[in-house]
């Protein structure tokens, strides 16, 4: 009898244990905090005349897209985003864009064939015509590469220039056997300018850099 008490007794420390260490464990356990189980998601890249947007509730940054803030525009001989903030005027191959506010300021897109054209030459002859002296100096230009409508490859020439009161940006890119409005494909030369007063430069400098990093050349064939 004494035996089975002993062995009762044994049984009932060692639950006591146990049921002890379990408490412990419960008490020593941290309260979850409820911030750290929401998941943090990246949204993704937007494209240039896109930003993010949230369709209601975005925990964490999960469910942002991208939406654009403005309109394609195909000229033809090129498509370009144009954001709400610049309105639009000509046709084709030779298209002025300015602010909607009125204020100071463009970009304007011209497309012209010039066979036999070489790059530098090029960029030198259309920056003189905007009053840029030494306009290939080196520590101003710069190469880039434009991508066209079938995802050629195109060399381009670009460079910020101080004109005066104003600030002038300039790309050249030429394409070899373009159309552009025949059925005759040859050298064709796309010029691309903005141009506004310095003091309100950066001002638009975002917007502007829509129309440059968005231009796609096309061919635009016909008669």
């Amino acid at each position: 009898m004494a035996a089975h008490r002993h062995q009762i007794s044994i049984v009932s420390a060692i639950a006591c244990i146990i049921f002890a260490t379990v408490a412990c464990n419960l008490l020593q356990k941290p309260l979850e905090n409820p911030e750290t189980s929401i998941p943090v998601c990246t949204p993704p890249a937007c494209k240039p005349g896109e930003e993010y947007y949230c369709p209601g509730e975005c925990p964490g940054g999960c469910g942002t897209t991208c939406k654009s803030s403005g309109s394609e525009y195909n000229g033809c001989a090129f498509t370009v985003f144009v954001p709400d903030a610049l309105s639009t005027d000509g046709m084709s191959w030779d298209v002025w864009f300015a602010p909607a506010t009125g204020e100071a300021g463009w970009v304007t897109i011209h497309a012209v064939k010039m066979p036999g054209a070489d790059l530098e030459s090029t960029f030198e002859q259309a920056a003189y015509r905007y009053g840029v002296q030494n306009p290939l100096d080196s520590s101003v230009v710069r190469a880039v590469t434009v991508m066209d409508y079938v995802d050629q490859p195109l060399q381009g020439l670009e460079a910020d220039f101080t004109i005066g009161n104003d600030h002038l940006r300039l790309l050249i890119v030429l394409r070899p056997e373009t159309l552009l409005g025949d059925l005759a494909p040859e050298m064709v030369i796309y010029e691309i300018a903005a141009q506004a007063p310095a003091d309100i430069w950066a001002t638009w400098e975002s917007i502007f850099d829509v129309i440059f990093q968005s231009f796609e050349p096309l061919d635009c064939g016909g008669v």
